[in-house]
């Protein structure tokens, strides 16, 4: 990478936000995080001692909060949108070659219904059981392909397989039983 940029990342003191937050930092941009912290995560604490952060205690959804901080701030209110750290860094750093056109971003081999995905999970875990619910009625129709074809044409490959994701998912669920996040 040979330019550094100044990035706002609208909740980034989430899950998702807070992984960029790191590595949008580690690969040298500066970086502006705007949260109302309704969750009450710490999960930035590590990152306060880099100079290149910042952080604003604000709402996204309320224009006001915006109006200071930039331009894309703004447009934000409009328009959410999730971008995970790997694929934004790859779009910084292949701009050129990948301006002024949508990408779709996953895993192709998670383009499952959610009765495949649950046999998936049951290979990882035998024994597990599912099943539909004979009332009511699913309010997600959902049933398309996304297609992360394009993206892949330029270069981008997910870090981690659906089955890289269920296993972390089996090992942090290990670490919730009977704890203050679990129902169990």
């Amino acid at each position: 990478m040979t330019d550094s940029h100044s990035i706002l990342i609208t909740g980034g003191a989430g899950y998702l936000g807070s992984t960029m937050v790191s590595a949008l930092l580690a690969a040298g941009h500066s970086v502006t995080v705007l949260d109302n912290f309704m969750f009450k995560q710490n999960a930035l604490s590590h990152v306060c001692a880099d100079p290149r952060f910042d952080v604003v205690r604000g709402d996204a959804r309320e224009e006001q909060t915006l109006r200071p901080l930039s331009l894309y701030g703004r447009s934000k209110v409009e328009a959410e949108t999730a971008v995970l750290a790997r694929v934004f860094l790859h779009g910084i750093d292949n701009f050129e070659a990948m301006r002024d056109r949508p990408y779709n971003v996953g895993l192709s081999d998670a383009n499952l219904s959610k009765w495949e995905l649950c046999e998936r999970i049951r290979a990882h875990i035998p024994g597990f059981v599912f099943m539909e619910a004979p009332i009511g009625e699913d309010l997600d129709k959902r049933d398309y392909i996304v297609s992360n074809a394009r993206i892949g044409g330029m270069g981008y490959k997910p870090a981690h397989s659906l089955d890289d994701g269920i296993a972390e998912l089996i090992k942090g669920y290990r670490m919730l039983r009977n704890s203050l996040y679990s129902n169990v």
